[in-house]
């Protein structure tokens, strides 16, 4: 390891661990804390919701985005009204989350939209999600069985694409340092369910979004048994995940910034 490397390192060893105090605060200033992060990726996750530069080629992209998402956004550009009211509520949601006085509910709009093209998103589903539709080749054991192939996949989507930013697997993670704080990409798989959830998290931060959150809020949730294709899943997401990871990065780098401010004021 190179001299400036090794002090790189160094410096992200030494950094204080502040999640206990940050699990601590009362309610209102953690959500604050919270914010400081999120905001950054918020942004990103708007544009990416309203195809806005430079995310349009996004437009023509299944891959990374939750299946009711992307069945929405689909039928906004095709110029469904209701679709867009439901895509425009959705966003103001998830950018007031943690700011609890101005949320506003999209439970109407989101209904009413899939309520109106329920057979049409079943369709879709069937189409482009099959191991998720009801039939022949979705029933039996296999379908609460995991793939038995499911950690190299992961291993091998995760490392090809992201491997350049300095993510290395360990036990229980991926882990980089290409910031002043270690990055880590963890998952938790489903016990009731053949689901997988991944997540970004700066643990000493205490801070934590689910990977998909990029792609217009989505979750970045792999349904994992042996019917489900995983191998794709995990290729497709985490080759579109690759080509935004430099602006979720400087997002990330930005957020830390602001909390380790917020932070040097509060922590005394």
């Amino acid at each position: 390891m190179a001299p400036v490397a090794r002090r790189e390192h160094a410096l992200v060893k030494r950094k204080k661990d502040h999640s206990k105090f940050v699990w601590s605060l009362p309610g209102g200033p953690r959500l604050e804390y919270f914010n400081l992060a999120r905001d950054p990726l918020i942004e990103i996750a708007a544009k990416v919701a309203y195809f806005e530069p430079p995310y349009e080629y996004l437009k023509n992209v299944r891959a990374g985005f939750d299946s009711t998402i992307r069945f929405m956004l689909d039928k906004c550009l095709a110029g469904d009204r209701l679709a867009c009211r439901a895509r425009d509520a959705f966003v103001f949601q998830q950018k007031n989350w943690f700011r609890p006085a101005r949320m506003l509910s999209t439970e109407d709009a989101w209904r009413e939209f899939f309520t109106l093209h329920n057979d049409e998103y079943l369709a879709y589903i069937k189409a482009n999600y099959p191991w998720r539709f009801p039939g022949p080749h979705t029933s039996g054991p296999d379908l609460i069985k995991p793939d038995p192939n499911l950690d190299d996949y992961f291993n091998s989507a995760v490392l090809d694409n992201l491997g350049a930013f300095g993510f290395r697997r360990l036990s229980r993670s991926f882990k980089s340092d290409a910031l002043s704080r270690p990055i880590v990409i963890k998952w938790e798989k489903g016990q009731l369910s053949m689901s997988m959830l991944v997540t970004l998290e700066v643990p000493t931060l205490g801070y934590s979004e689910r990977i998909g959150f990029p792609f217009a809020f989505g979750a970045g949730t792999f349904d994992h048994s042996k019917v489900a294709n995983v191998e794709r899943q995990f290729r497709s997401f985490f080759a579109e995940y690759g080509k935004i990871f430099p602006d979720v990065l400087a997002a990330l780098d930005q957020g830390m910034r602001a909390q380790e401010e917020w932070l040097t004021k509060t922590a005394k």
